[in-house]
């Protein structure tokens, strides 16, 4: 089983002492959106917090490579703002604002970029407002044959999948008889290339299909149309951070654990053993991670309110504050409970503990308090699912192996 490597940060735009951009692009074969949600897959909104960390790690690393495994201990007032779906880029920016005896202390903030778009800035040289969805490739933007080489390379690295050599532009069309004759491409070499290149849409071009006027087909949106239909196929991983529900009362508490097993991928890259710095491998569950927990955790006990007839998405982290790390063989329990709730929405504020398997012992070790929306009721503007996509069937195998009913 290939395993999840757990690192956010694709490229590295500027750093400086104080201050670092970068990027993560949204790619459908990362494995956990297959149930973040199956059918409206978009970016955890804690691992918007891991792309902040891991880029103040990386400008901790410039400064000092022995701060290289410094932790997220505490969040206060991240607000979202939208959705990042597969298909499009974060821009990362983060501050350093001071150091106390007790670590570092940062600003971030992020901004979404379409993926696509960014690699045709980058390969072509252009603007961002240049690249429109009608824009075409050549005509346009001005891109040569060997530019094309450059977007299939760049379009590898941005959404982590592999291009075939003639698998999204055409190859060797002008010097196949079949397809060329008298310098028009013919009725035959028109079904072959829709046949391989179904992401372009040839309907106007056949009407004079002309072999010279045959770039004008590759536009901005045939690009993103390809881009799509690759995804599509992209193998995915499960996206669960607890494991059992001990405790429910409606509308009031929820007591979930989570099992911390060195059987999950994340751990081998945070922390992995560096021989050059004499560091063996230090398996730490990221905190983000611990955030979705109690996400999870909270969500659910908001969506059981309401017979999970809402859509219940993470709107606000008010407050998280962990000050020990979860290594494997530890249990965690998180503790939800319901501040407020109304049509729009719900307040919950939820404790952390670490459990000592073998001895039963439990110590409190952080407080993380969120804010969900109702988004059908408070992002009219934008269009989802009518089904419930949040509470999959992921969440149902949990709730039943928990024995909690009313979903």
């Amino acid at each position: 089983i290939d395993a999840m490597h757990f690192d956010f940060v694709d490229r590295v735009l500027e750093v400086s002492d104080e201050r670092i951009v970068t990027v993560k692009a949204v790619s459908m074969s990362e494995e956990y959106l297959q149930d973040h949600f199956p059918s409206f897959p978009v970016l955890p909104g804690v691992f918007m917090i891991e792309s902040m960390v891991q880029a103040a790690r990386r400008l901790l690393t410039e400064r000092d490579p022995a701060l290289s495994r410094h932790v997220l201990s505490g969040v206060r007032a991240l607000k979202y703002g939208t959705f990042v779906s597969p298909g499009r880029t974060m821009r990362i920016e983060v501050s350093l604002l001071k150091e106390t005896e007790e670590g570092f202390e940062f600003k971030g903030s992020g901004v979404v970029l379409e993926a696509v778009q960014e690699v045709l800035v980058d390969a072509l040289g252009v603007d961002d407002d240049e690249v429109t969805p009608e824009a075409r490739l050549t005509a346009d933007l001005g891109a040569e044959s060997i530019d094309f080489l450059d977007i299939s390379f760049k379009l590898e690295q941005a959404f982590a999948f592999k291009i075939p050599q003639g698998e999204m532009f055409p190859e060797n069309v002008a010097q196949d008889p079949n397809y060329v004759q008298d310098g028009k491409i013919t009725e035959t070499g028109l079904v072959e290339l829709q046949k391989k290149l179904p992401h372009f849409d040839f309907s106007e071009f056949g009407k004079d299909p002309q072999l010279t006027e045959i770039g004008n087909v590759f536009t901005v949106d045939s690009l993103v149309n390809y881009v799509e239909r690759k995804l599509e196929t992209a193998t995915r991983m499960r996206w669960m951070w607890i494991d059992r529900i001990t405790e429910l009362e409606t509308g009031v508490r929820l007591v979930a654990i989570k099992n911390v097993s060195l059987a999950e991928e994340h751990l081998h890259d945070h922390f992995a053993a560096d021989p050059e710095r004499g560091l063996g491998a230090l398996p730490v569950m990221p905190s983000s991670l611990i955030i979705e927990g109690m996400a999870q955790s909270a969500g659910i006990l908001v969506g059981h309110a309401n017979g999970f007839k809402e859509k219940v998405v993470l709107a606000k982290v008010s407050k998280a504050e962990i000050n020990r790390d979860a290594t494997a063989g530890m249990t965690i329990r998180y503790t939800a409970e319901i501040e407020r709730m109304d049509e729009g929405g719900a307040s919950t504020k939820g404790t952390v503990e670490f459990l000592d398997p073998a001895t039963g012992a439990s110590e409190t070790v952080g407080a993380i308090d969120l804010m969900f929306s109702h988004i059908d009721n408070n992002r009219s503007g934008l269009a989802f699912p009518e089904h419930n996509f949040v509470f999959g069937e992921s969440f149902r195998t949990l709730l039943e192996m928990s024995g909690v009913e009313g979903y």
